[in-house]
């Protein structure tokens, strides 16, 4: 382990519980002995393996001494336990780090959170919904610390994950597969890009997970999961004169002309399609939006 939680806990607040272990290889996390639940009870992310429990899960599971523990297989499916023993004496709400979350009395039942709250996704924002649908649909999680980050950037690493969700793609088979080519092992990605590659959705020969996707390479992707899902669409006879469509190459103009038609991407003003543009996580909430829903009602048999 190197952070630890706190030995001592006096006051609810979230806390960082890191393990020198590959992020690829995390399952679950536990608290007592009981499963708790990504995105509720806490959130992860890599950097070795590091987990940051809310403050709601220490305040549920209230005074005493309680065991937090880290569960990891590797591709052998050899198990691997990281735990670690706190004791806990707060008896209020004391303070939390977003102050966003319920204070608690242990002398009261405790009523449970709301499962998410991002504190930098306000609710008047434009994208407020389609951000709260992506989570709640599991499409799309926080970057930790109850935040979501709209403002970073789309990376190839998150697009191909997103694509396996919203293809409803069954990953095990390239869990534990070794590293191939520029697609390494072990990571939160790998599985995903591996698949996304095999089923031809991304290049062949390049991927960097940490590389931002442009919207004229997001297009090109989008239709490409269309078809591979085998989705019903038609593609349009008149083709719009795009902005910006010297900046495209004729595959991402193809893509576009389907994806504007469709009504999924639309223009940063008019038909300026920013071909060249990066794709936030705010904008590509909406974007997964868009997809499922025309892929639901693309998809669904009318009632006779």
């Amino acid at each position: 382990v190197l952070d630890y939680v706190p030995d001592s806990i006096t006051t609810y607040s979230d806390e960082t519980f890191r393990v020198d272990h590959i992020y690829g290889d995390f399952k679950k996390f536990f608290l007592d002995g009981k499963l708790l639940t990504e995105g509720v009870d806490y959130s992860s992310e890599s950097g070795s393996t590091k987990i940051t429990v809310y403050s709601q899960t220490f305040a549920s599971a209230g005074t005493g001494t309680h065991t937090i523990a880290a569960e990891f297989r590797d591709s052998s499916n050899v198990m691997t336990k990281s735990a670690q023993n706190y004791v806990s004496t707060a008896n209020g709400g004391g303070s939390n780090n977003n102050n966003t979350r319920p204070n608690y009395d242990n002398n009261k039942p405790v009523t449970p959170p709301t499962p998410v709250i991002y504190t930098d996704v306000a609710k008047n924002a434009w994208y407020y919904d389609d951000v709260m649908w992506a989570y709640d649909n599991g499409y799309m999680n926080g970057l930790g610390n109850a935040r979501f980050n709209p403002n970073v950037k789309t990376n190839t690493g998150m697009m191909v994950t997103l694509m396996a969700r919203m293809a409803k793609v069954d990953l095990s088979q390239y869990a534990y597969a070794a590293a191939v080519g520029d697609i390494p092992s072990g990571k939160w990605y790998s599985a995903a890009a591996l698949w996304a590659r095999s089923a031809g959705l991304i290049s062949a020969t390049e991927f960097d997970a940490n590389a931002p996707v442009s919207r004229g390479q997001l297009s090109e992707m989008l239709v490409k999961l269309l078809d591979y899902m085998k989705v019903p669409y038609t593609a349009p006879t008149t083709s719009v004169i795009f902005d910006d469509a010297g900046s495209m190459t004729s595959e991402e103009n193809a893509s576009f002309q389907i994806l504007y038609s469709l009504g999924i991407i639309k223009g940063v003003g008019g038909t300026n399609m920013n071909a060249a543009g990066d794709t936030s996580r705010a904008e590509m909430a909406t974007l997964v939006h868009r997809v499922v829903n025309f892929v639901s009602a693309s998809t669904t048999t009318p009632a006779e």
